[in-house]
């Protein structure tokens, strides 16, 4: 026998358990059309032409403390500069389509991104229907407890060969749910640029 309120908690906890692990489906979507690239950021050589003048002017007036500064300043920008930057790029295979130059007919391989071969689909929980028969008390405080009914065994001396049985119903709807926004114009973008390549 547990407390009614305890029930509707863990009833409530599983629901959303169960919402938040059918939502992160769409998560992997991530992980089965992109991988994780390393590339190099952009390199700062030289120093722009405001930095050159002040670094001038400090020359000139001696004040050869302030035009290190600026030039440690630039050197301590070109270290944080030379990193790579973890970027997500598309999974990708090549296509051959029919082209021709002037020399005639020839194949064409364009790489296609598989996100826009393969149908996004996903889903989320609509309604949850939960059926069960209970035993309901309260106790001195009012407080409600609830338990299954005990089933009466049966026997060859009882009688009655029916049994009292606690059937719980638990019924999911799970309704197909609209492709994010910000998906859909990912891949809008990715078919642009394949149309762009497609010869013909």
């Amino acid at each position: 026998m547990i407390k009614f309120r305890s029930l509707i908690h863990e009833l409530h906890s599983s629901i959303k358990q169960a919402a938040n692990e059918v939502e992160a489906q769409g998560i992997k979507h991530i992980n089965k059309f992109f991988e994780i690239v390393e590339i190099p950021t952009e390199n700062v050589t030289d120093l722009d032409d405001e930095s050159i003048q002040k670094v001038k002017t400090f020359i000139d007036s001696d004040d050869t403390e302030a035009a290190l500064s600026i030039l440690k300043n630039h050197n301590e920008k070109l270290a944080s500069n030379n990193q790579v930057r973890r970027v997500l790029k598309p999974k990708t295979m090549q296509m051959a389509f029919p082209d021709k130059d002037h020399n005639g007919p020839k194949i064409s391989y364009v790489d296609v991104p598989i996100i826009t071969l393969t149908p996004i689909s996903s889903q989320k929980i609509q309604e949850v229907s939960i059926k069960a028969n209970l035993e309901v008390t309260a106790n001195d405080q009012n407080e409600l407890f609830v338990a299954f009914p005990k089933q009466a065994q049966g026997g060859i001396f009882s009688k009655s060969q029916e049994r009292n049985t606690s059937n719980v119903e638990i019924e999911i709807k799970l309704q197909g749910g609209e492709t994010p926004e910000g998906l859909q114009k990912l891949i809008e973008g990715y078919e642009r640029s394949l149309r762009a390549q497609i010869p013909g």
